[in-house]
């Protein structure tokens, strides 16, 4: 230890407390007095500490001490009582003798007996009460270090931040002392100001080079900005200073699970660091628990970690075997190990302990809504109810988990309880720094649980009757925030990443959900078959089923044990049925419906839970299946079992509209339309089923009005942008753009930014021809961000007013705005903009322009594809860089550039090999030039790529006549008459091949008629 003065002990005593290291306090405040033992203050440091390690004896010593100088009397009765609490003395009039002489002393008390005061009740634990004493005592004396000190101390034990900088006030002769910069230190990191706390440990750690203490918490200012490298480092230089230092074993341990996800290592560190706590904390019951509980939050359910924390807590369960409290954790352990009797086990045994301990009663009430034996629900139901009515005003998370785990019939509810259970934790959380308490309040394992019964409960996005996207009122929105914060939390917890996954598929969200799963096997797990099951899942949903059937070999290729995953055979089933393979289909989809009772049966883990939409998704695969092979009795037989299951629940409504659906493969429209109008407004998938009813209405009845009143309903009964876009929609589908402008002016007016929506109402405006107010409304929507789709249809519809220099302007000032934008999005607008400008050009006769801005357009979109590298969208690029080309021929060709023309071509056949019509272009213009062999090499070309091409079988017989070989040309001519027998032009010119070759007018004759035969039959 460094050379320490009276007023450093005081704050390296104070940081350990704060910390819970109360036997490492009591050394220290030993030290402290053995050296400076004049020091009140010091005195008062050691009453508590032996407090707080049940030296009770020894505490009453010192309050007696104490209480004799009136300036530490209060202190020192306040120690007193303390101490008498603790011993469990059940002489009220003691105590109250001593209240009152509390009561006393505080009404009188000045600056200096107050801030000794507060100290006790830091030391205590009791912030409200020490925040109270620490006020009084600034208002009497804003300037003195020791109240300006323990102020700022005791403000640090609340979460939200601070607003008084007491600091402020301290006069530059203090400004270096180890107390007012550690102090000063710890008061940035509470408000995230870690840099400038850090600039401040540095001071300290080049002062003190021995002292561990601003290393520490440097350490924890890098772990709270996640900056994991840093923090290993600055751990191993702590362990280089004290090789059992347990907060850089701590730091070490939480890097290795939440950054690594090494569980194995992660076990190592926990028991090297559970050992050091316990040697230093033998008695110290709440550092163990404290730190016992973090790490079973996360370590992500390890089997050999939990038996290793569950042999700490028995171990402490027999040194405390009064104590209710390592009890409660125990049974928490089991329940994370899924051992239903042990963990209820304990939880009775701290209920006898302490009949009232909520933790211990909610705990039971968990295993009792785990529990399958007969009346367990009910007598679960009973003990929540019991447990909400005493816990009223701060209910815990777990509650309302518990609560929704007896709802499983009424999905609505279930969804409100986890919406309050998903807020709570948000809440809990909102104002704390990442940190130890940050993760063990977060309780990541916990929070996936909700997150999995939460999804097993909602509907997929379509069911959506409102058009509300997600914002951060919603409840969808509060679930993805507490998913990201988890994986912000713990980068390596791969569980949090595919319920990111699921949860934007629920949503329909399926790009995000692609990125989660990317994440997932990039960085976490790249063997993890779930994730390539949901990959499976996301390409099938998008009806990519040829990409869903490799996703599942590749799942099954890490892990052969996914073939009794449900998922599994839903999807493999799903690809089967698109294939057109409806028996194997229905086998597959078969299997899934045994896994998935089985799974019922078995309550398997989280991890594995069927949701409601998966179940109701295997229903209607496999009744759609039967339906293909017109076996109805099954498919109907079928659709009345799915409509006992999904009674009452979010999926009612889909399996109704599949039902309609299965009337429609019969021909028993009357039926499907009234299974439609069955599904209320204010059920889940009335959108839908209004939507498929109007379809109905148009395509099989034929009846245009109502088609459209239909979605008048829509719009009735779910008011909002998308109904309204709907109505517009459909109004145009009729040929009725008048009314649609009307509808997508209301759905404007509720979503004025929606890109989408402003397209269609400027197509609605073109469709009308009122062209000056779409012009006038394209360029107030171009005002906003984001609009480059738009500015590009303005210049369209510029261009189609023959305004050419007003589009060309519009879409040169895009061009130079967006000039120094590199990234693939900008780029990609960048070749659509081009383009559209040089068709603009060419419509106003300036061709070179045109050419110009094509070889501008031609050289973006390379580098566009060459950041592309590889992925099915690359073809399709390519494609795009052949179509500039061919432009540019085009254009080269006009000017009568016929070298620059063929340059070209040569390009587009580059970027799309066989391209017909590059090829026929390229050969008209080697016979333009005469350049009569190259001319033949393109027709070959293009007649191996379109053996049919007439135009190409032409130019060949047109070749051989020019080189005298009229036998090949009479060739090609006869076979373009026997495709086509009214070709006149082949036929005058194969007239002309046989009088060149002196044939006979017979044999000319013969041929004529024979070609013509079929086309004077068929007259």
């Amino acid at each position: 230890m460094e050379n320490l003065d009276e007023t450093d002990y005081q704050v390296v005593i104070l940081w350990h407390c704060h910390y819970n290291y109360y036997n490492a306090m009591l050394q220290q405040s030993k030290e402290a007095t053995h050296a400076f033992p004049s020091n009140e203050n010091l005195k008062i440091f050691l009453a508590v500490a032996n407090i707080l390690t049940n030296r009770v004896q020894e505490a009453l010593q010192i309050s007696a001490d104490l209480i004799e100088s009136d300036e530490n009397k209060l202190a020192g009765l306040l120690i007193k009582n303390g101490a008498h609490r603790l011993d469990g003395n059940k002489d009220r009039a003691i105590i109250s003798q001593i209240d009152a002489k509390i009561r006393d002393e505080r009404r009188k008390a000045n600056y200096t007996s107050l801030i000794r005061a507060a100290i006790v009740l830091l030391l205590s634990k009791k912030f409200d009460k020490a925040k109270e004493y620490a006020e009084r005592a600034h208002k009497l004396n804003s300037q003195d270090l020791d109240v300006l000190i323990i102020n700022n101390w005791i403000d640090l034990n609340y979460p939200k931040r601070i607003d008084n900088n007491y600091f402020s006030s301290i006069g530059k002769e203090h400004g270096r002392r180890l107390n007012v910069l550690l102090s000063t230190a710890k008061f940035h990191q509470h408000n995230d100001a870690c840099e400038q706390a850090i600039l401040i440990l540095n001071a300290l750690i080049v002062r003190y080079p021995k002292l561990c203490l601003p290393l520490i918490e440097k350490m924890i200012c890098q772990l709270s900005c996640k900056d994991w490298d840093q923090v290993l480092e600055t751990a191993n230089r702590i362990l280089s200073i004290d090789a059992n230092n347990l907060d850089a074993i701590k730091a070490k341990t939480v890097v290795t699970l939440c950054r690594d996800g090494n569980y194995s290592t992660g076990m190592k560190n926990i028991q090297l660091f559970l050992r050091n706590l316990l040697a230093a904390e033998p008695k110290n019951v709440e550092i163990i628990i404290n730190n016992v509980q973090l790490f079973s939050r996360i370590i992500n359910r390890d089997e050999e970690t939990l038996n290793e924390l569950t042999k700490i807590m028995e171990k402490l369960i027999q040194q405390n075997s009064n104590v209710c409290e390592p009890m409660i954790e125990l049974g928490n352990i089991f329940l994370l190990m899924n051992k239903i009797k042990e963990s209820e086990h304990w939880f009775r045994n701290a209920i006898r302990i302490d009949e009232s301990s909520f933790s211990a009663l909610m705990g039971l009430a968990h295993c009792q809504v785990l529990d399958k034996s007969p009346g367990a629900v009910e007598l679960a139901r009973q003990q929540l109810d019991f447990l909400m009515e005493i816990q009223t005003n701060s209910l815990d998370p777990r509650l309302y988990f518990m609560s929704s785990k007896l709802c499983h019939n009424d999905s609505s509810k279930a969804l409100n309880y986890l919406t309050m259970a998903l807020k709570l934790i948000l809440k809990n959380i909102e104002n704390l720094s990442y940190n130890y308490e940050y993760l063990t309040k977060l309780n990541p394992d916990f929070c996936l649980e909700i997150v999995n019964e939460y999804l097993s409960h909602s509907p997929t996005a379509m069911a959506e009757n409102n058009d509300n996207t997600l914002d951060d009122d919603s409840e969808q929105s509060t679930l993805l925030i507490l998913i990201n914060k988890i994986i912000d939390a713990y980068p390596a917890f791969g569980a949090a990443l595919l319920m990111l996954a699921k949860a934007n598929m629920q949503n329909g969200n399926y790009e995000e959900a692609l990125n989660a799963l990317k994440k997932l096997l990039d960085t976490v797990d790249p063997t993890n078959a779930m994730a390539h099951l949901l990959i499976a899942k996301i390409f099938a949903l998008q009806g990519n089923y040829q990409l869903a059937s490799q996703s599942l070999e590749v799942g099954l290729s890490y892990n052969f044990k996914v073939r009794d995953e449900f998922l599994y055979h839903l999807i493999d089933g799903i690809v089967e049925k698109s294939d057109g393979n409806f028996d194997a289909s229905i086998n597959s989809l078969r299997t899934a419906m045994k896994l998935m009772d089985n799974k019922t049966i078995n309550n398997d883990l989280y991890t594995t839970n069927i949701s409601i939409s998966d179940k109701a998704t295997l229903y209607l695969e496999l009744i759609m299946a039967y339906g293909k092979l017109k076996k109805f009795d099954e498919a109907n037989a079928l659709m009345s079992e799915a409509k006992m299951q999904f009674i009452n629940t979010m999926e009612e409504g889909r399996i109704m509209i599949a039902n309609a659906e299965l009337c429609l493969e019969s021909g028993d429209i009357e039926k499907a339309i009234n299974y439609l109008n069955d599904i209320q407004a204010e059920e889940p998938y009335y959108l839908q089923a209004h939507t498929k009813l109007a379809q109905i209405h148009l395509h099989q009845r034929k009846d245009r009005h109502a088609f459209a009143k239909c979605f008048r309903e829509l719009v009735k009964h779910c008011p909002g942008p998308k109904t309204y876009s709907m109505l517009g929609d459909a109004y145009m589908a009729i040929q009725e753009p008048d009314r649609a402008i009307e509808a997508y002016e209301e759905s404007l007016k509720n979503n004025p930014t929606d890109k989408i929506l402003a397209n269609k109402m400027g197509k609605a405006l073109i469709k009308t021809h009122q062209y000056d107010r779409a012009i006038n409304y394209y360029k107030d929507i171009v005002k906003n961000k984001g609009c480059g789709d738009l500015k590009l249809d303005m210049a369209e519809l510029f261009m189609r007013m023959k305004q050419y220099d007003k589009a060309e302007m519009s879409l040169v000032q895009e061009l130079q705005d967006g000039r120094m934008a590199n990234d693939q999005l900008n780029l990609e607008m960048r070749v659509k903009q081009l383009i559209l400008l040089a068709k603009v050009q060419e419509r106003a006769e300036k061709i070179n322009v045109s050419i110009t801005t094509l070889k501008e357009a031609k050289e973006t979109q390379l580098r566009y594809v060459q950041r592309m590298a590889t992925g099915s969208g690359i073809i399709e690029q390519k494609k795009i860089l052949a179509e500039i080309c061919l432009k540019m021929a085009d254009h080269c060709t006009v000017i009568r550039d016929f070298d620059g023309a063929i340059i070209h071509y040569k390009d587009a056949l580059q970027y799309k090999s066989g391209d017909v019509n590059a090829l026929l272009s390229l050969a008209k213009l080697y016979m333009q030039v005469n350049d009569l062999d190259r001319g033949a090499q393109s027709c070959t070309a293009l007649l191996n790529a379109d053996p049919n091409n007439e135009a190409a079988s032409v130019m060949m017989a047109d070749l051989a006549f020019r080189k005298v070989d009229f036998e090949t040309a009479a060739y090609h001519f006869r076979q373009l008459l026997l495709r086509r027998p009214t070709y006149w032009t082949a036929l005058a010119r194969l007239i002309e091949v046989s009088r060149r070759t002196v044939t006979t007018c017979d044999s000319t004759e013969w041929n004529f008629v024979e070609c013509t035969k079929g086309y004077w039959d068929s007259l």
